[in-house]
């Protein structure tokens, strides 16, 4: 069944708060090798405001490997398909690194298009076995600080595509489960954010994490 019908007062729920939740925070999904220590530091104090309000918080990863290469081959491929749909016109009016990723995706064999769909299957499967154990997962929104608008990636060297300076967001595309990213503080006078994932049609859990924490530690801009 791809859809669920649920008949929930997300209103209501919001004021249920995190009492009694099991939360599991993964600092780096277990295999994300860049993150700023800044961000995991604030980070850290943000999963504490759950911890205080009551949820039941314990240290875990995911447990599937990093599948870049699975989102890579089905990203490059999904735009090849808007490609084939769309007039000569149009497509010169695309953003050239989108031009080039629908392009190269025409290219992409069948067999590693189903290999890629195969991992994102095994994902979605870890991430419900993992759930039967865990009401949410926590995790940084980002490894980095917010960079400069209209540039691919801040540093070719550690994050060759955008794919790997997003690494806690996409996973979650993949397995179709909703998410939520509360502001959680401040790094450079930037704003970074605490990622809370929770199992297929449960948006009811994301919401009521949210508001505990937003509630718990109340956003204020910067100043100055």
């Amino acid at each position: 069944m791809l859809f669920r019908s649920q008949d929930i007062d997300y209103v209501a729920e919001l004021k249920k708060g995190v009492k009694g939740l099991k939360i599991a925070f993964s600092p780096n999904l277990g295999y994300i090798k860049v993150v700023d220590p800044r961000i995991a530091d604030e980070i850290a104090r943000a999963v504490k405001v759950l911890s205080d309000a009551g949820a039941i918080v314990e240290a875990a990863d995911p447990g599937f490997p990093d599948p870049a290469w699975a989102i890579d081959i089905i990203w490059r491929a999904s735009n090849a398909k808007r490609l084939t749909r769309m007039a000569p016109e149009q497509i010169k009016l695309m953003e050239p690194a989108l031009l080039e990723c629908g392009v190269s995706g025409l290219g992409i064999p069948a067999t590693d298009f189903i290999a890629a769909q195969d991992v994102r299957l095994d994902m979605a499967r870890t991430m419900k076995l993992f759930h039967n154990k865990y009401d949410l997962l926590v995790t940084p929104t980002m490894p980095i600080v917010a960079f400069d608008a209209g540039i691919v990636t801040p540093d070719k060297a550690k994050f060759p595509t955008w794919l790997h300076w997003s690494p806690f967001t996409w996973p979650f595309n993949m397995t179709r489960q909703p998410a939520a990213s509360c502001p959680a503080g401040f790094v450079d006078r930037l704003p970074i954010g605490l990622h809370i994932v929770g199992p297929m049609f449960r948006e009811d859990l994301i919401l009521r994490a949210s508001a505990a924490f937003e509630a718990a530690r109340p956003f204020k801009m910067a100043r100055g």
